[in-house]
């Protein structure tokens, strides 16, 4: 079993019981996903996350729906303690380094990871709120090593403002908008 998953969302994650291998039609959330803009305007990223096995979350997707039906401070925790128990598993600064060699990450997800490592997501979180899922994935964005290196370099120069999971996420749980754009963001393929 490899150590690794990448999510539907494009993001390369510690490989963890929240997530399963993506199923067309299996759930009832996939009627959410049937009618994104994936299927409707791009069935070659659709046959990618089946062919290349891509993970999306059931459980995520259901608790970040059941905190928008309910806006219920149980629905936040239990947000939050699925991040926590996913991002326990990696070292902050890792994360982010991992994804600026990620094949499939957007150059707009490349953006988020620099403002959170910076410090800057908390104010600029809004910008990310409307991103689909879809444009946060691409099949092949043409990273070479040299860029993967320009990506790192890029990321050390943009001085982490934390250095650890619990720290950003507690920080961060202050503003609850903020919170849920991150874990959608990464975590759910929801638009």
């Amino acid at each position: 079993m490899s150590d690794y998953i990448v999510a539907s969302s494009g993001f390369i994650l510690p490989h963890n019981n929240y997530f399963k291998p993506f199923q067309p039609k299996d759930t009832v959330t996939d009627a959410i996903f049937n009618r994104s803009i994936v299927t409707n305007l791009n069935p070659q990223i659709l046959k990618f996350y089946q062919d290349e096995n891509v993970y999306r979350s059931e459980t995520i997707n259901k608790a970040y729906n059941d905190y928008l039906s309910s806006k219920s401070f149980e629905d936040y925790i239990n947000l939050i303690n699925i991040a926590t128990d996913i991002f326990k598993e990696i070292d902050f600064l890792a994360f982010f380094k991992l994804q600026c060699t990620n094949i499939n990450l957007s150059q707009i997800s490349f953006k988020f990871c620099l403002d959170v490592v910076s410090g800057k997501f908390p104010s600029t979180y809004n910008v990310y709120s409307v991103v689909p899922f879809n444009i946060r994935f691409t099949i092949n964005n043409g990273l070479t090593n040299d860029k993967a290196t320009a990506n790192i370099r890029e990321l050390e120069k943009a001085s982490p403002y934390v250095n650890n999971w619990e720290t950003f996420l507690s920080e961060l749980s202050d503003n609850r908008d903020a919170m849920l754009i991150f874990i959608k963001y990464i975590l759910a393929d929801y638009y």
